[in-house]
């Protein structure tokens, strides 16, 4: 049962660096205007979004498991409260994916480094944040 705790708890703060780091990576790379930067901050950040995929589906079978072994009900309010953010963060995460895997593809195709829809980008990214430290 401890592994399942390190886990779970290992596992909630890399989601979180990583959110974090994607987050002014991008950004700073937005506010270069450099297209080779732009598109390569973009590459680098879909591993950061592979490791989340994993993380997410960590995160959903600790939690589960851990609120099997101690026997609490899933209707307990800060358990269905804590279900609905993850929910949440995961719909926030997968907006975000395609976000930015549309923006690398139009990148890729002009000669412009021209981000659209950087601040729906911006808005999901510290929505993710705030949700996740509450």
């Amino acid at each position: 049962m401890e592994l399942i705790k390190f886990l779970h708890v290992i596992s909630g703060v890399t989601f979180l660096g990583i959110i974090i780091a994607s987050f002014f990576y991008i950004s700073s790379s937005i506010r270069q205007n450099n297209l080779a930067l732009l598109c390569y901050s973009l590459k680098v950040s879909f591993f950061g979004d592979l490791a989340i995929g994993f993380i997410i589906i960590i995160q959903l079978t600790t939690g589960s498991l851990l609120v099997q072994y101690t026997g609490l009900s899933l209707a307990v309010p800060w358990i269905v409260v804590a279900y609905i953010a993850f929910g949440v963060i995961s719909v926030c995460w997968l907006v975000n994916l395609l976000l930015k895997s549309v923006n690398y593809i139009q990148l890729k195709k002009s000669n412009h480094p021209v981000f659209s829809l950087k601040y729906l980008l911006y808005s999901l990214h510290i929505l993710m944040i705030v949700v996740f430290a509450l």
